[in-house]
């Protein structure tokens, strides 16, 4: 262009490299985001399980899941870090979900926890991602027989009794108690049966009724078992323990659960009456609380005593009598006047040698003055007897008889 002003020309070719510049960057950061949202590799693993318990001497096969979300064949490669003998499929292409075993086996090692590493590597589109998996194995010691009735586990089972509603019971008499037992299975799942040893001559007599006599526990499963007791209405044993036990099935082995206490409901009272002091004791023998009335001619009283329980009741000389109502009847009747005399007349109806030193010395009330009587009274005589009746008495007449006289009277 003749006559074009070059300060214009200068101006138009900036603008244009300006505008060419801008393009490429647009057209390179399109080219970036294209990129990324073709980028769609996506996937998760899944062990079959976290954790895994074995015993000393066993094996098991674990599986590892691969979830993938990919439009394109992926290549995966595994390696295992582990202080026990584990291995797994080291490689595998697939363009969708697939899974694996991994091998775990378990020598000698120490009874421990030991953790399995998994650590799983992609290559996507030059891209490399890289993950890593932990299974938590514990080995425990070799038991007699190698359990495999739950998943991931091959330890014993073990019946643990958390809880039971009362080891103690009163019961009436053709009336029905219940009791909770509460079991934990800490161990591999198996099945249980639950029984009771009854130690009564009358065992016929008392039904025991559990809800389940056979139950599965899983590993940490927890499960509520009722017995119900009943009687018959003429049993008769006050105190009756009861063993109970279950039994792992597969094993045969008995685990004890403790003991059982019944105590049979009853009213009782022992009433002895003491003559010497004349003192009454009243005991509660029984298993409840019982009412009673004791009334003499001169005092009332009611009571209530509580099991082993005693009242005493000291009586007064004015008193003639003394009688105890239990139950809303004549229980007991003492007459207090007598009751010395008439014991004593037991004890001269039954005299012999054996007992004769015994009713001596057994007055009763002023006994004291009676013995220091008698020992005056032989303490008398046998002074007498010393002085005037024996061979060397003080006062006796003697004759003295020459040896020479008594050969005469030989010849």
């Amino acid at each position: 262009m003749i006559g074009a002003d070059p300060m214009v020309f200068d101006y138009d070719t900036k603008s244009l490299l300006k505008g060419l510049m801008l393009v490429t960057f647009v057209l390179l950061a399109l080219a970036f985001a294209n990129a990324g949202a073709q980028y769609k590799l996506n996937y998760d693993i899944y062990p079959e399980s976290n954790t895994l318990t074995l015993q000393q001497g066993t094996d098991y096969q674990l599986r590892i899941y691969y979830g993938l979300n990919s439009d394109s064949e992926l290549t995966f490669y595994q390696k295992v870090d582990s202080p026990l003998y584990a291995y797994i499929t080291p490689k595998t292409s697939n363009f969708s979900n697939f899974d694996l075993p991994l091998y775990i086996k378990v020598g000698n090692e120490l009874p421990g926890d030991y953790p399995v590493k998994l650590i799983t590597a992609v290559n996507y589109n030059g891209m490399t991602e890289t993950r890593e998996t932990i299974i938590n194995v514990k080995v425990i010691a070799k038991e007699k027989l190698v359990y495999k009735t739950s998943d991931y586990t091959n330890e014993a089972p073990k019946l643990v009794l958390q809880n039971i509603s009362t080891r103690n019971i009163l019961i009436d008499a053709n009336k029905e108690q219940t009791v909770l037992f509460s079991f934990k299975n800490v161990g591999s799942s198996s099945t249980f049966k639950i029984g009771a040893i009854v130690d009564s001559p009358d065992k016929n007599k008392l039904n025991l009724t559990f809800n389940e006599n056979y139950f599965s526990l899983s590993k940490d499963e927890e499960r509520n078992i009722i017995l119900t007791i009943k009687m018959d209405e003429d049993y008769n044993i006050n105190y009756t323990p009861i063993y109970f036990y279950a039994i792992e099935t597969l094993s045969g082995e008995q685990i004890d659960l403790g003991q059982l206490n019944l105590t049979l409901k009853n009213q009782d009272i022992l009433v002895a009456y003491t003559k010497n002091t004349k003192e009454l004791a009243i005991t509660n023998v029984g298993t409840e609380y019982v009412s009673l009335d004791v009334n003499t001619n001169k005092r009332e009283f009611s009571l209530l005593l509580q099991p082993s329980q005693t009242y005493f009741l000291q009586a007064e000389k004015e008193e003639k009598d003394l009688n105890v109502y239990f139950a809303g009847q004549l229980y007991k009747e003492i007459d207090l006047q007598t009751a010395e005399d008439q014991n004593l007349d037991v004890n001269k109806s039954n005299f012999s040698l054996g007992t004769s030193f015994t009713g001596l010395f057994s007055f009763g009330e002023g006994s004291t003055i009676w013995i220091i009587i008698a020992i005056f009274i032989i303490a008398f005589f046998a002074l007498i007897y010393k002085m005037f009746l024996s061979s060397k008495a003080i006062f006796a007449k003697n004759v003295y008889v020459k040896n020479i006289d008594l050969k005469s009277e030989n010849l």
